[in-house]
């Protein structure tokens, strides 16, 4: 599926080639204060919408199937003509995406003092844990209890949540929050 390393080298070059071209215009549309407040604005919601732009994208697709929209064939004109009207439809559940989970990018007060390195190094390795155990096992089968061992623990999905809750915990008190705040 992924593209050869050719194209890939291709396709670099020629965004370089044309963030290059752009420059000159683009930092002179920048020096305009209301753009510039408009790239700010948008550059605090970037990953937001990169973390639920694959949810809107599943959301429009999945409401189609289950209404059972028929699917131009590929590549025809007719699949190209909706493309517009598709992609719109993604950026509008982005959009609403975003306005439901933009306070979450902010970060929140901590909710006691801050502890020590310990807590926040327990907090790292159970999340690490976590992680692992989530790529071991997978979601898959957490109602029938699947099992897999990593090294010589054994994860299940319901464990490597719990751990990755606890992590979670362990680090919403962790001082560099505090710090990073500042």
């Amino acid at each position: 599926m992924s593209p050869p390393n050719a194209a890939l080298l291709a396709h670099g070059c020629w965004l370089i080639g044309a963030a290059l071209l752009l420059r000159g215009p683009i930092e002179r549309a920048l020096r305009r204060p209301r753009v510039w407040t408009a790239v700010v604005a948008a550059n605090g919601l970037a990953m937001t919408a990169f973390l639920w732009h694959l949810t809107a994208l599943f959301a429009v697709q999945g409401t189609l199937v289950a209404a059972g929209a028929p699917g131009p064939a590929v590549g025809s004109w007719v699949w190209w003509a909706t493309r517009p009207a598709l992609l719109a439809g993604y950026a509008a559940v982005t959009v609403l995406l975003i306005a439901a989970f933009r306070r979450v990018d902010r970060p929140s007060r901590p909710l006691g003092p801050p502890p020590g390195a310990a807590r926040s190094a327990a907090g790292m390795v159970l999340g690490v844990i976590a992680v692992l155990g989530f790529s071991a096992v997978g979601f898959g089968g957490v109602l029938a209890g699947r099992t897999a061992t990593m090294v010589v623990l054994p994860v299940t999905p319901l464990r490597c949540l719990a751990l990755l809750a606890a992590a979670a915990l362990l680090l919403r008190l962790a001082p560099a929050a505090r710090a990073a705040r500042r």
